[in-house]
């Protein structure tokens, strides 16, 4: 994913890495969503600011006695107005991640435009191209044919096991570390 610090820097840059690609302009939509992500914390920070100032002015109220109503009050509306502008806060931030994840890397200056792999230019070839007389196959359709598969990846089976065990044992390093082994030694188990 690019870096936004870069995109805010260089938007055109960006628009013309794009266009390289053969994709339309994004550097509009990624500093609007950002600029609209970075005020709605802005004033999420001031309110924080404000809510941190009316919870000290009550604890000071009350230490003196006074009343202190109109600054709890002045608090839950606060609190209640912030969990909203989180909400917000948190949809532009996944809608931002979402166009950064969707751009592809800047390519350099002594890389081919296009669009595909059509587009590539063929620096050299080492060896001949073999021609064969029959459409080859992929490496897992022969396994598949030849009935190895099932002694080395039965996908299948592979995927019940999984998911049996990491529904049983949860994630993290160590249970993960254990359900890979316990798959390993439940499908070297199974009959061949």
């Amino acid at each position: 994913m690019l870096d936004l610090k870069w995109i805010r820097e260089n938007p055109d840059d960006l628009d013309q890495a794009l266009a390289r690609r053969g994709s339309e302009p994004l550097s509009g939509e990624i500093l609007g969503l950002d600029q609209q992500r970075r005020k709605v914390q802005t004033g999420l920070q001031e309110m924080q600011n404000r809510r941190n100032a009316a919870s000290k002015a009550i604890g000071e109220a009350k230490r003196k006695g006074e009343d202190a109503a109109s600054a709890i009050q002045e608090v839950a509306n606060l609190k209640s107005r912030m969990s909203a502008e989180e909400a917000e806060e948190r949809v532009l931030a996944e809608k931002l991640d979402g166009v950064l994840s969707g751009i592809p890397n800047v390519l350099l200056d002594d890389v081919p435009d296009g669009t595909d792999e059509s587009d590539n230019v063929e620096l050299r070839a080492v060896g001949n191209r073999r021609n064969f007389e029959f459409a080859p196959k992929q490496h897992f359709e022969l396994g598949e044919a030849l009935g190895c598969m099932t002694t080395i990846i039965d996908s299948n089976l592979t995927t019940l096991i999984a998911a049996v065990l990491l529904f049983q044992f949860g994630s993290g390093p160590i249970k993960g570390f254990a359900v890979t082994l316990a798959i390993g030694l439940i499908t070297s188990m199974t009959p061949k």
